[in-house]
């Protein structure tokens, strides 16, 4: 009677026990394959990725979007100026061609801020007013600004000459009998700080009054219309993944109202493919447009890419540079004529002032133009420009930019003081912009999405991997184990109840 009932129980709890094992057996390998997959996974799905893409997000809250809202560390500036040595003896027509030697480098750093921040995820843009400042950097230049005497072209007598070149001759006339009441002369001794950032001059007011509403400048030092104080551009930035930190348009916005309105003058520009150059779209491809865009210049500049650079944490940068069609210009000028091939007509961004951009000493311009100046040595090698991009989350690594501010003036022959000036590309100053080196933060995140991160990830792949085929082992064992049990029963039961009454006998009998 104690044997049947302990073969009852035995029973039953071989009932419990096979059910115990099914639910082992399954939830074992289902964890198993589980983890079999997920390395697979990983190979398509990159988690360090998806969690930079999340980090690097735009929205309310998000790293970018607070970082907007304090000042930064941008471009730092290396101006080179342009000293005329022979003014006096160019202008009596003793050279034939005017000397100039380079000065500098004036190194400024620059800080960026923003106003009027405005987030709009409905139609997925952000838009902003940029602030810039420069702060001088004396350990890196060649001397004080205040402390350099250059002898350098009136510009803006120059410049307003060659603007009234195009008119009729009545007006010229008129210019004329005004600007000799003024006894301006071609060229003026001044510091590099004025010559930068601006100064009083007579022309200027001059002209304010002649054209009002038309010239707003104060004057037309380098930095001064650069920065462009007068006016704010506000900004429209795309942040949608695909075109994320493109610049969609931009309005300008004088903050004088006109002479002759009501209403503050606005200018509209859109763009197309065009970036600030700070940052551009996770997942880049070599076929990818690219144009980038300067607040306070209305046109872009053109990159092509030209290959690939190895980082030294061991990932593939692209490297793209100016392509040849920025300078090409084959059509008619802002300004005048037919432009010089290496040159950019910026006239239609300054009210029509003979501003032009090239290649730092004129390199690829027209011979007939680089002929006209002395003490120019247009080397290539030495003015390399470029962008150095991370494509996988779109972040600019290194960047150098170097460019010379000229004046393409007209014919200036009504003026017999600036005759000699007359269709000339006159050199005054090139810049080199590069970025800041990439900040510790930064860095260490590179790290982690190169090096740091795919250890790590190979690590617990393996560790998954290998954990996933043995719970499959483990489960493959016990559905051996259950097969045998339901195969043969009885000898499992037998083997049970000897257990089992060999545990209940007496240990003496």
């Amino acid at each position: 009677m104690g044997t049947k009932k302990t073969a009852m129980v035995l029973n039953s709890n071989a009932s419990l026990q096979g059910l115990r094992n099914t639910k082992t057996i399954v939830l074992a390998a289902l964890l198993g394959i589980i983890l079999l997959v997920i390395p697979v996974l990983m190979i398509f799905i990159d988690p360090i990725f998806v969690l930079a893409k999340f980090k690097l997000r735009i929205t309310k809250g998000s790293v970018l979007y607070e970082l907007m809202k304090h000042e930064t560390e941008t471009a730092r500036l290396e101006i080179h100026l342009f000293n005329a040595t022979n003014a006096e003896r160019f202008l009596r027509g003793e050279d034939q061609k005017l000397r100039v030697q380079e000065v500098g480098p004036f190194v400024y750093q620059e800080y960026r801020s923003h106003e009027e921040i405005d987030l709009d995820l409905e139609t997925g843009v952000l838009r902003f007013i940029p602030r810039f400042r420069a702060e001088f950097v004396e350990e890196k230049s060649v001397g004080r600004p205040e402390e350099t005497m250059l002898v350098v072209p009136h510009v803006p007598y120059i410049s307003m000459t060659s603007f009234f070149s195009s008119y009729p001759s009545m007006i010229k006339s008129l210019y004329s009998m005004l600007i000799w009441q003024l006894s301006p002369e071609p060229f003026m001794s001044i510091d590099v700080h004025k010559y930068l950032w601006g100064y009083q001059d007579k022309v200027i007011q001059m002209c304010k009054n002649l054209i009002p509403g038309v010239m707003y400048y104060d004057s037309l030092a380098i930095f001064d219309t650069l920065y462009d104080r007068k006016a704010d551009y506000k900004m429209e930035m795309d942040i949608t993944l695909q075109n994320k930190f493109q610049v969609r348009r931009v309005m300008k916005k004088l903050r004088e109202k006109s002479w002759n309105s009501s209403d503050l003058v606005q200018t509209k520009y859109v763009f197309q493919d065009t970036y600030e150059g700070a940052a551009f779209p996770p997942q880049m491809t070599p076929q990818m447009s690219l144009n980038t865009y300067r607040p306070g210049v209305c046109k872009t500049l053109g990159w092509e890419y030209a290959g690939r650079k190895r980082m030294k944490l061991g990932a593939d940068t692209f490297l793209y540079r100016l392509t040849n069609k920025t300078f090409g210009n084959t059509r008619l000028c802002d300004s005048k004529g037919l432009c010089p091939h290496g040159a950019i007509d910026l006239s239609s961004c300054y009210l029509g002032l003979p501003i032009a951009i090239t290649m730092p000493h004129l390199i690829d311009v027209d011979s007939e133009f680089q002929q006209r100046v002395d003490g120019l040595v247009p080397d290539k090698e030495k003015y390399l420009n470029y962008i150095e991009i991370e494509p996988k989350i779109g972040l600019t690594v290194e960047t150098s930019v170097s460019l010379q501010l000229n004046l393409l003036l007209g014919d200036m022959r009504f003026m017999p003081d600036l005759a000699k000036f007359s269709d000339m590309l006159l050199p005054l100053a090139h810049a080199k912009m590069t970025l800041p080196e990439l900040p510790a933060a930064t860095k260490n995140s590179l790290t982690l999405l190169y090096v740091t991160g795919p250890q790590i990830l190979l690590g617990l792949e393996i560790a998954s991997a290998l954990l996933g085929l043995a719970l499959l082992v483990y489960s493959l064992a016990l559905l051996r184990r259950d097969w045998s049990r339901r195969r043969d029963p009885a000898r499992y039961f037998d083997d049970r109840l000897k257990g089992k009454v060999r545990a209940e006998l007496p240990l003496i009998s």
